[in-house]
């Protein structure tokens, strides 16, 4: 039992969380639904499927366990409980074709069942030595299930990087537990798909951009590959991807110790902190950034534990307890190296052309800005410690339509003029469909009939993406951002073709949204200024 955190900020925040995490699971026995750990199904019964992502915390706990980890407030054998009934749990949540579900009934998820095949493998080997072996096999079994739907399903509805590594991580393990060949054989077809996919530039892709905060989460999971026992060839690869990717993810790093932003292709600023805490002591970008956003999270300046919806919180919850026990065995190594928003060297200009992220470095300012989405900015004043949000240009119609470049995925023009930045973007309606009971019976209707036929359910997600994250047409209209470096960044919107719009500025972008992304969001402390 451990009495001490040690100044571990991961540990802090795991411990914090994990009464709220705990009163997830269904711990009645005479419960059909008994280890569940979706409260909305099982407790409130306002949703008519469980979410299969909660069956995963059996991996950090395992985790806890096996380092002696755990808190004075759990004993060992209460968590050896709740792993138990997360097992037990998932086995009554499968359904006949081996997999789980996220967003609706009859789903097939393939990230969700990658995610727990993943989990549970690992809980089975931190517990190896700490549980009969009788125990081990039987969760073995309900894993074999999903592992059998990984074998022959794949995700086709959108490139997402993070998703494939963790399905080739669940592989992998299961193929060096068991030595199922053909299951390594799927494992490094999912890993080579992502390591072709990536960038020069070093970013992964997430729906055929650069997102910096689900970098980080295939960070983790590809970390954790590169720890298992392989080829010197495949580790090799992954150690060459990891380092780019550290070189890549360095310059989202912001001096107001936030991480990622609006800029990236998904809008996310979380940071999962595993991965570069596992490869700290080989990759030194790893170790800087991992070594600076130790106090983002103990400052709060980044999205923590704390701040992570329940339906985010078990991932993240698992990427903290191995971020823990990393630095832990790393002894808490601090790095001398500075990140390129501290180097006394100015950078001057970055531009990741690709991805269409450009960093903007000189005396007064730390600046991000997206040249894809038509001028997005993050920018951080040296002098004032102020932070500026630009979430990109916004109009409306009288109809109160609201019309953005944030969103775009159309040619950009971008020009140098004066040291300054002119971009000139298409204007995009915004969509923002939400749910309403007779779009929710519809959906549902589908879902427990054709939609359960693999080829048509494939279609309809990839139809949901179009509608929800990149179907977007342009209206027209072009936005002219010109973006000045003086000691106050200056932004100057103007509509240089308007296609009839009968468009009105809106003059408050500092932070808003123009596509779905649940994982968007996220509280976190920051200084901001006009």
């Amino acid at each position: 039992m451990s009495t001490n955190i040690n100044n571990n900020i991961y540990l802090e925040q795991v411990w914090g969380n994990l009464p709220r995490l705990l009163a997830f699971y269904n711990m009645d026995k005479t419960s059909e639904f008994y280890g569940v750990g979706d409260r909305q199904f099982w407790g409130w019964k306002t949703i008519d499927f469980a979410n299969g992502t909660f069956q995963g915390a059996a991996n950090g706990l395992s985790l806890l366990i096996k380092e002696n980890l755990l808190p004075d407030f759990l004993e060992q054998d209460a968590a050896l409980s709740f792993i138990d009934a997360q097992f037990l749990g998932t086995s009554c949540l499968i359904r006949g074709d081996g997999s789980l579900e996220e967003a609706f009934p009859y789903e097939a998820s393939f990230c969700v069942t990658a995610l727990v095949a993943y989990d549970l493998l690992s809980a089975c080997e931190n517990l190896k030595n700490i549980i009969s072996a009788e125990k081990i096999d039987e969760y073995m079994d309900i894993i074999e299930r999903l592992i059998k739907f990984l074998m022959v399903t794949d995700e086709t509805h959108g490139f997402i990087s993070n998703h494939l590594t963790t399905a080739s991580l669940a592989l992998l393990k299961w193929a060096e537990v068991t030595n199922d060949k053909s299951a390594f054989k799927r494992g490094n077809m999912f890993l080579e798909r992502v390591l072709n996919q990536q960038s020069d530039e070093g970013w992964f892709s997430e729906y055929s951009g650069a997102d910096a905060g689900y970098q980080t989460w295939t960070m983790f999971h590809m970390a954790e590959i590169y720890s298992m026992k392989l080829e010197d060839n495949i580790a090799t690869a992954i150690k060459n991807a990891l380092d780019k990717s550290c070189d890549f993810l360095k310059y989202f790093v912001q001096p107001d110790g936030s991480f990622g932003g609006i800029y990236g292709q998904r809008s996310t600023r979380f940071y999962m902190p595993a991965g570069f805490e596992i490869v700290a002591l080989e990759i030194s970008d790893a170790l800087s950034i991992a070594d600076f956003m130790r106090s983002s999270i103990a400052n709060k300046t980044t999205v923590t534990l704390d701040a992570i919806d329940q339906p985010n919180l078990i991932p993240f919850f698992n990427a903290y307890c191995y971020a823990a026990v990393a630095l832990k065995r790393n002894n808490y190594l601090e790095s001398s190296e500075a990140l390129p928003a501290f180097d006394k060297k100015d950078i001057n200009r970055k531009y990741f052309e690709e991805a269409g992220l450009l960093i903007n470095k000189d005396k007064n300012n730390y600046t991000v800005i997206s040249i894809k989405k038509g001028g997005v900015i993050h920018s951080y004043n040296y002098k004032n410690k102020i932070t500026h949000i630009d979430a990109g240009a916004l109009y409306k119609n009288k109809k109160e339509t609201l019309y953005t470049t944030q969103t775009n995925n159309e040619p950009i023009k971008l020009k140098e003029e004066d040291g300054g930045l002119i971009i000139d973007a298409p204007l995009i309606k915004i969509n923002r469909p939400y749910p309403t009971a007779f779009k929710f019976m519809v959906l549902r209707a589908l879902n427990i009939t054709v939609m359960r036929w693999r080829p048509l359910r494939d279609l309809i997600k990839k139809m949901l993406v179009a509608l929800l994250v990149s179907g977007r047409k342009p209206s027209g209209g072009i936005n002219r951002r010109t973006i000045n470096f003086s000691e106050n960044i200056a932004i100057k919107d103007e509509i240089i073709s308007s296609e009839n719009l009968n468009l009105e500025k809106v003059n408050d972008t500092q932070t808003y949204y123009g596509t779905h992304m649940a994982s968007q969001g996220y509280w976190q402390k920051q200084d901001m200024g006009k």
